[in-house]
């Protein structure tokens, strides 16, 4: 007699071959996601550090800063503030990343959707907040030094942290 088909004892063993192949690739998936998640809030560190930068820069040089008020970017006059160059740097500093943080379509947290991906502030995110980015200057240390930090992880040192110095001085 021949035969026509499979045993089930085949059919079995292909369906345990398909599944722990479908087990092994969704493994590898969530850790591709993860990684890139982590990429996407280092790569905002570096966004940040260069955008105030340029904003600035372009202060020091006379021209206009970006900013934002209720999430619509546009450009204002650079204040000066007084002759103090640190007032000067914190207040433009702030003008100017209000673009990120409030442009929160175009700058999202990528571990919580719904989450802004920026914030101004001078500590470093906790924990809690996961893939956002602070950048601020704490004048209790030095008033003249903005620090970025961006958490990518929940360890303890699980941050990266990028400075700008005041350019006006």
């Amino acid at each position: 007699m021949t035969q026509k088909g499979f045993t089930l004892i085949e059919l079995l063993v292909v369906v345990a071959i398909i599944g722990v192949l479908a087990a092994v690739g969704v493994v590898a998936f969530n850790g591709f996601i993860g990684n890139a998640k982590v990429n996407v809030v280092k790569s905002n560190l570096d966004l940040a550090i260069k955008h105030v930068s340029t904003q600035l820069m372009r202060c020091e040089f006379g021209t206009k800063i970006q900013s934002s008020s209720g999430g619509e970017a546009y450009e204002r006059n650079c204040d000066n503030v007084s002759s103090n160059t640190t007032d000067r740097f914190i207040q433009n500093f702030g003008y100017t990343m209000q673009v990120l943080e409030e442009d929160t379509q175009q700058y999202p947290n990528p571990f919580k959707s719904g989450d802004r991906g920026f914030a101004i502030s001078s500590g470093v995110p906790p924990t809690s907040q996961i893939g956002r980015v602070h950048c601020g200057v704490d004048q209790s240390i030095n008033s003249n030094l903005i620090n970025c930090h961006a958490r990518w992880g929940e360890g303890e040192n699980d941050y990266d942290t990028k400075s700008i110095s005041n350019p006006y001085l």
